[in-house]
């Protein structure tokens, strides 16, 4: 089968097209920002657990859970985080296991950002016999109101925690883009 000069140009005009979408798919997005916080227990509680024991080391828990920011609070595009709440349910035994929730972070400016999260907690006997809980998740950003209806992105969260005492402190940090 013989070429021709217009199969080579279909082809080209493929190509260029499909640079094209694709360029402008990209364009319309911002670049990747970063963002990375801490909180102490003193800027963490619980302000509602509800548990269901299975067995006598197995429970089923819901909760809530809001962050305050007085200082040093997490930014978004420039606008400082006045709080946060993560509503969520773990499945544990001996406090260990799955924990998954939703989420949403308060703006400054009175805009939201959403989130769900999930992942798994663990919890280890100290030498001494106490036991240390933590919990990591991931936390899928996917919309928000206002300014933030575009933004997604992922965040990498720890955190050291005892649901009896109501101790919850840690870390996250994570990318977001958001579309121009």
């Amino acid at each position: 089968m013989k070429k021709t000069i217009f199969g080579n140009i279909s082809i080209s005009i493929a190509v260029a097209v499909i640079g094209l979408i694709l360029f402008g798919v990209t364009a319309g997005w911002a670049e990747q920002r970063r963002v990375s916080y801490k909180w102490p227990a003193a800027n963490a509680n619980y302000t509602k657990q509800y548990t269901i024991d299975v067995d006598t080391s197995h429970q089923l828990r819901i909760f809530e859970l809001r962050f305050s920011f007085p200082e040093n609070p997490p930014m978004f595009d420039g606008v400082k985080v006045k709080e946060e709440w993560l509503r969520g349910s773990s499945d544990y035994v001996n406090l260990n296991g799955r924990v998954s929730g939703h989420g949403e972070f308060i703006m400054e400016n009175g805009d939201k950002i959403f989130y769900w999260a999930d992942g798994v907690s663990q919890t280890i006997m100290n030498p001494d016999g106490t036991k240390k809980s933590t919990s990591t998740m991931t936390k899928h950003v996917g919309g928000g109101t206002g300014k933030f209806t575009s933004i997604s992105g992922v965040l990498r969260h720890k955190a050291i925690f005892d649901p009896k005492t109501g101790f919850n402190e840690g870390e996250n940090e994570g990318e977001y883009w958001m579309a121009r």
